[in-house]
Order: structure tokens, then C-alpha cells, then sequence
């Protein structure tokens, strides 16, 4: 029970470290060009790099929101929070592929999945999901928190 109580809290994190932190190509494409995969690279990197990560909050309302999330979700814990958003990192990489790119697909695909969690999760790798699992075991108890 506790599990299915934690999944949902990681889920929204990825999701709200995606829309906080990030970013896209300028224009649509069939591909992931190069434009797309150097955007990718660099979303990627700022999630995992906590020094990195905590220049691009400072300032941002929207990045300092998912912060503040990601703390109360992991209770502060430091080391939790950094593999929240090493998994929020590599789930990005699926959103971008899906959508060849294409910023607008991206978007459309994020609003999608906002509306069905479940969803989301259940088109991650099974090593994503098993690090989904993994994560939200270790989780503090408290309640689902409202966004």
C-alpha cells in the first residue's frame, strides 16, 4: 500500500523537473537532430549536476517550485533528491525521442501525461520503472502532495 501511495510522488517530480528545467530545440523535426540532442545533453547535465542545478533555480519560479517539491517529496534528503532527478534526467530523453524533438509534441506529450500518471510511467524502461519502484520505497511517509 505504502508503494502505491509513493509511485504517484515520484512521477510528479519527473514530470515537474521536466517542465521546470527543460529545454528544447528552437524548431520542429522528423529526428532527434543535432539541435534537439545538444538540448537534450544539456537538460540532462543540469538535472544531474547539483551545483549546476541549484544556478539554473536560483531566480527561475518555476524551477525554485519543482525544487521545493522534489525537498518535501524526499524530505530533504540530498542523496534521494539527486537520483530523483537523475531519473527525471534520463525519463526527459524518452519525452524528447517521442517527440522526434518537435518542442510542441513535447508539450502536448507532458500535458497528456499529467492528465494520466500512470500512463507516463507505464511507457518508461523497465530499468526506469525499477528505479521508480526503487526510489518511492524509500520515500518519507506523508501524504500526496497537491501541485
Amino acid at each position: 500500500m505504502r508503494l502505491a501511495r509513493q509511485l504517484p510522488k515520484i512521477i510528479a517530480v519527473c514530470l515537474i523537473s521536466i517542465q521546470a528545467f527543460g529545454q528544447s530545440s528552437d524548431g520542429a523535426s522528423t529526428s532527434i537532430d543535432n539541435a534537439s540532442s545538444k538540448a537534450l545533453s544539456q537538460t540532462q547535465d543540469l538535472l544531474n549536476n547539483p551545483e549546476a542545478r541549484n544556478k539554473a533555480i536560483q531566480g527561475n519560479s518555476r524551477a525554485e517550485s519543482a525544487d521545493s517539491f522534489v525537498k518535501k517529496v524526499t524530505g530533504g534528503n540530498a542523496q534521494t533528491s539527486n537520483e530523483v532527478y537523475g531519473l527525471a534526467a534520463d525519463v526527459f530523453a524518452n519525452v524528447v525521442k517521442d517527440a522526434h524533438g518537435d518542442p510542441k509534441k513535447m508539450q502536448e506529450e507532458i500535458d497528456k501525461f499529467e492528465k494520466d500518471p500512470a500512463a507516463f510511467a507505464a511507457a518508461w524502461t523497465p530499468e526506469q520503472r525499477a528505479k521508480l519502484k526503487e526510489l518511492s520505497q524509500r520515500l518519507p511517509a506523508m501524504s500526496t502532495p497537491q501541485q
